[in-house]
């Protein structure tokens, strides 16, 4: 067992100084795009950044006086912390969002002793996500606060009912899509802690199974408010969940009236409002609601065109079916996998999704269309039949055809071969 140890005063101001700037510096080339998936990517560097910034600082010794270095260790936590949060609210809108996804990675990679740093790091990001004042701490905001939350040490309940509690808000308030999809996201992410302790008293569990009907409820109306094709099935999903102070009807009069208006600028704001409803599904296995789980996923599979679909009705309503199918295939995977480890999938159903991933990737790359919208949706089949044939492979508990495989490699070489590739490579 090994613990950090501080530097002396003098290195460790000059390593924070130089780590500053190179967080100003890397922050100003990591372009976001305003996709939510490429941010997901970017909290993976940003963790790969904060662990060499406390390596940089620390030096491992023998475990004797570990309280000293344990001491240590929240120090250097709480300095970075200050200094994300510094750069965040000085910096332009692209450093200050890379910023606020850098404190929610330096949350994932401190040691569980720092929860108080945690802590802090929470409330500073519910204070960027509820001010309505910048957008793009908003969403950065919201996406960090998701992949923290369960780091939230387990006896901070409260905390944690403050932060799904204010990305429920942001989601039904936000006239921001990107905002509103980020929200999704978090609470998505957020929702894989819930009813996950076996030792909780009963008040404890009641309360998050309402967080859980909560979250079900609110991601279903403002779905459901952006894509009214959505309603029936998403009000069966919620009807699933229903607890007796939750109405439907009632509850979606609280929302304002947003709707999509731009192909190209709102897809980030329905795919992760799909991708959060995904991230859902484990939360709802642990309640209980198996059905509930198997609806979801049959949901999601339903916003993604059959094989049997031509070129031009592959979809409907390109308003509402393309970013509702964005989100699908990028949730698909996880939704799928977990399934099949708690049994509730059979084989032949796997064959069929990666078919449908297969066939929707050739049709995109055989449609002459070349909008932003339809470069995101390349990059979702892409990365999401990529993903769903890691799954399979990795849980090992399912054979794929050779000649599935060879074809879905062809396609994806065929997308990353043009002269200006999208971002399809990360799919495979």
């Amino acid at each position: 067992m090994y613990f950090p140890r501080l530097c002396s005063p003098q290195v460790v101001a000059r390593v924070h100084a130089a780590f500053e700037k190179a967080v100003v510096d890397m922050a100003e080339s990591l372009s976001l795009s305003q996709n939510i998936f490429i941010v997901l990517l970017a909290v993976e560097s940003w963790k790969a950044f904060i662990q060499h910034w406390l390596k940089a600082l620390v030096t491992y010794v023998d475990a004797k006086g570990s309280s000293i270095e344990l001491d240590d260790s929240l120090k250097i936590a709480n300095n970075i912390l200050k200094i994300c949060c510094k750069v965040a609210a000085e910096s332009i809108p692209q450093v200050s969002a890379n910023a606020a996804l850098a404190v929610g990675a330096l949350c994932l990679v401190v040691p569980s002793s720092c929860h108080a740093t945690i802590s802090s790091a929470s409330n500073f990001l519910l204070k960027w996500l509820i001010g309505y004042e910048h957008e793009h701490l908003q969403w950065s905001s919201a996406i960090s606060l998701g992949l923290i939350y369960n780091r939230l040490h387990v006896t901070d309940r409260s905390q944690k009912i403050k932060v799904i509690g204010g990305l429920l808000k942001v989601a039904t308030n936000s006239k921001s899509h990107l905002v509103i999809g980020a929200s999704g996201v978090g609470i998505g992410l957020a929702c894989q802690g819930l009813l996950s302790s076996v030792e909780g008293d009963n008040s404890h569990r009641l309360m998050e199974a309402t967080l859980l009907h909560d979250v079900i409820r609110t991601l279903s109306m403002v779905l459901n408010e952006l894509c009214p094709c959505t309603f029936e099935s998403l009000k069966n999903l919620t009807e699933c969940l229903t607890l007796d102070n939750c109405d439907y009807e009632e509850s979606s009069s609280l929302l304002h009236c947003r709707k999509l208006e731009n192909l190209e600028g709102e897809t980030w704001g329905v795919a992760g409002l799909v991708l959060g409803l995904g991230n859902s599904a484990v939360a709802v296995y642990r309640f209980g609601a198996v059905d509930a789980v198997l609806k979801i996923k049959d949901i999601l599979l339903s916003w993604i065109p059959s094989p049997g679909s031509t070129k031009e009705s592959l979809f409907a309503n390109e308003m509402f079916d393309m970013p509702l199918a964005v989100g699908a295939c990028l949730a698909i995977p996880s939704i799928v996998a977990f399934c099949q480890k708690v049994e509730l999938m059979i084989g032949d159903q796997m064959d069929k999704i990666l078919t449908r991933y297969i066939s929707l990737v050739s049709q995109l790359l055989n449609s002459r269309k070349t909008g932003i919208l339809y470069q995101n949706l390349l990059m979702a089949s892409c990365v999401g039949a990529g993903s769903f044939v890691s799954y399979i492979l990795g849980y090992g508990m399912h054979s794929v055809q050779y000649d599935d495989i060879r074809h879905l490699l062809e396609l994806l070489r065929n997308c990353y071969a043009k002269p200006c590739p999208p971002l399809v490579h990360l799919g495979e």
